[in-house]
């Protein structure tokens, strides 16, 4: 779904419905990286199969593909990220929480309520070949309501890949539902090219890891991920010493402030807060001033492609590109006043795309 503006803490744990025992994930054949879909050739169609989020591996959906469809609905605003990718976004004929889209979209494009119930009636009026499903738990009764509408259903489970890899390669789903699959694949692995050397770059040049932390307090709990989540990975693939990477868990871990504030103290780098200034963070709570980033200046926020009504560019580009994401993390390391990097000398640092320093 696209996610409420003050739900700030799904921006460093894009996985928080995960369960938070590790399950038996495997890599299916034909994919590089992900888990939750098979697409299998026959003839000119294509079947794809997709994975229960809770159950790896039990089959979810399995849908015969052919022809491609031309008309979507759709109820998270990470789908827009991928149509748009393929050139296909003029194909979005409906999308929920319309208001939380970054993209650009046509004013065809009709608003189709709240992602966690979507308005059938609007649904029914776009007429679309499908609607494009991300369900977050076992009691959803939103595919029910639209299968009694007879309004066909594609599941996408992107969000529940544990590596920003993985989750990009779901544009390999959209390449079937819109008959692109070869484009699909070449820019899949154009992404993973370029975040794997990236990463195998960034490993040879660092001298020492800087530690980081995510997040902030949310009533009372701060959510920390753990080393096996999206953004977990994400940390360590930028070569970061991050506390909770061997953590082999696949959700964020609620901390208390305090608890925090033991453990992160003297971190180097701190991302993923919800304010755009230092002032307004010290207000949030006088403690943030207690921590090392803080006091040095080197906090940040996912914010730079994002509007005040709460759309952000992260869920969208983001998700298709998470090479995007994992040059800010490495790039804000040269930015900062602890950093020993090697790289903090050697070239000029590329400009964040999603990331700013607060103020």
């Amino acid at each position: 779904m696209c996610y409420k503006k003050w739900i700030y803490l799904c921006l460093v744990v894009l996985a928080f419905v995960a369960c938070t025992t590790k399950p038996s994930y495997s890599v299916r054949p034909g994919n590089r990286y992900a888990t939750g879909f098979e697409i299998e050739q026959q003839g000119s169609a294509y079947q794809l199969t997709i994975y229960y989020p809770w159950m790896p591996n039990k089959i979810m959906a399995q849908y015969l593909v052919n022809p491609p469809y031309q008309r979507f609905a759709s109820n998270s605003c990470t789908h827009v990220g991928f149509l748009n990718e393929l050139n296909a976004l003029s194909r979005l004929v409906g999308i929920t929480d319309q208001h939380l889209v970054f993209t650009k979209l046509t004013d065809s494009v009709i608003d189709l309520g709240n992602s966690m119930s979507p308005n059938l009636e609007q649904i029914a009026l776009t007429l679309p070949d499908v609607m494009l499903l991300s369900t977050y738990s076992e009691g959803d009764m939103t595919p029910q309501r639209l299968s009694k509408m007879d309004i066909p259903i594609v599941y996408i489970n992107e969000w529940n890949e544990q590596s920003p890899l993985a989750r990009a390669e779901w544009i390999r789903v959209f390449g079937v539902l819109t008959g692109q699959l070869e484009l699909a694949d070449s820019i899949f692995n154009a992404i993973a090219d370029r975040y794997n050397l990236l990463v195998e770059s960034q490993q040879s040049r660092l001298n020492t890891h800087p530690t980081i932390l995510s997040g902030q307090d949310f009533r009372g709990t701060w959510y920390v991920p753990a080393g096996n989540t999206y953004m977990g990975k994400l940390f360590q693939d930028a070569g970061y010493d991050y506390r909770y990477a061997p953590d082999e868990g696949t959700a964020s871990s609620p901390l208390t402030p305090e608890q925090v504030l033991t453990e992160f103290r003297d971190v180097d780098v701190w991302v993923g807060v919800q304010e755009r200034t230092l002032a307004d963070l010290q207000s949030r709570d006088e403690k943030h001033t207690w921590i090392k980033a803080f006091q040095t200046g080197n906090v940040y926020h996912f914010m730079k492609r994002a509007t005040d009504n709460g759309a952000n560019d992260f869920w969208e580009t983001g998700v298709v590109h998470p090479e995007y994401i994992l040059s800010d993390l490495i790039q804000i390391q040269s930015l900062s006043p602890s950093s020993s990097s090697s790289s903090s000398s050697s070239h000029s640092p590329s400009p964040l795309y999603f990331t700013a320093p607060l103020k």
